[in-house]
């Protein structure tokens, strides 16, 4: 995880960690060759993905859909994003 933030030409870019009654979830953006962008949530129980048309489109799809899986959530220290 952390190449994937510190390497500039893998283009990933992690939006957040929550840390979860049912255990830690990321959440990330990467951009395809051709220009679309892959939102990524994944756990230990979860792994879905959406493709978009842009990065705003991605981060966005992120924060809502984490929203709405989660919707008690209340981000403490260890959470980012």
């Amino acid at each position: 995880m952390q190449n994937a933030i510190a390497a500039p030409h893998n283009r990933r870019r992690l939006r957040s960690i929550h840390i979860t009654e049912d255990g830690p979830l990321f959440g990330a953006t990467h951009k395809r060759a051709d220009g679309k962008w892959i939102a990524r949530h994944w756990g230990g129980q979860l792994d879905g993905r959406r493709i978009c048309d842009s990065v705003k489109e991605a981060t966005d799809y992120l924060t809502e859909s984490f929203h709405q899986m989660f919707p008690e959530h209340v981000c403490a220290g260890r959470c980012r994003g």
